[in-house]
């Protein structure tokens, strides 16, 4: 799977599951700047605060575990380096989304080794890093969206299995008093 996102004159080719690339366009050919070393991912998110642009990876398995870190990398003006580094079990996607001002990722933790049913997680932005927010009960999550209709917000968690079912629910939170709460679920037969 490939995904390109262009930014500050960059394009950013993440091949997944191969060491992610880095190229720079002339819009005739691209130029390798930046390889970086992954466990497994399966997801990239770009997404900028104020005039800092910024990469999260999703690492899923390290050959022997999947309660690894994944990492936030920050762009210096030549190359993306680690600014941050979050725990996370068999993450499988990160989405960021803006709120009141207020910046946040929520990740999708799929599998802790033991389980599919675990919690994902929120984190917030404080200013100078994120830190966690909400943790919401999930199984075996594969994806979160976040969406707002008539001036609400809401994020969807795309639940895969409980380790004995495929035929589980998936649910929509939305926020009420700075949590995010089971707003109804979304049904899968």
């Amino acid at each position: 799977m490939k995904k390109i996102v262009t930014h500050l004159g960059l394009s950013i080719i993440l091949l997944l599951w191969l060491q992610p690339k880095i190229v720079r366009s002339n819009e005739q050919t691209f130029q390798d700047i930046q390889t970086i070393a992954t466990n497994g991912s399966t997801n990239w998110e770009f997404f900028t605060i104020g005039n800092n642009s910024y990469l999260i990876v999703a690492n899923q398995y390290n050959d022997s575990s999947r309660n690894i870190n994944s990492k936030i990398y920050k762009w210096n003006g030549a190359s993306f380096v680690e600014f941050q580094i979050i725990p996370t079990n068999g993450a499988v996607d990160w989405q960021f989304f803006t709120m009141d001002s207020n910046s946040y990722l929520v990740v999708a933790n799929n599998h802790n080794d033991s389980s599919l049913n675990i919690n994902s997680k929120i984190y917030k932005w404080n200013g100078a890093s994120f830190v966690e927010f909400q943790t919401i009960p999930t199984n075996g999550a594969a994806d979160w969206e976040y969406f707002t209709v008539d001036n609400n917000s809401y994020l969807v968690v795309a639940n895969q299995q409980n380790g004995s079912s495929y035929n589980i629910d998936s649910k929509i939170y939305k926020i009420y008093e700075l949590s995010f709460y089971t707003y109804m679920p979304v049904i899968i037969k």
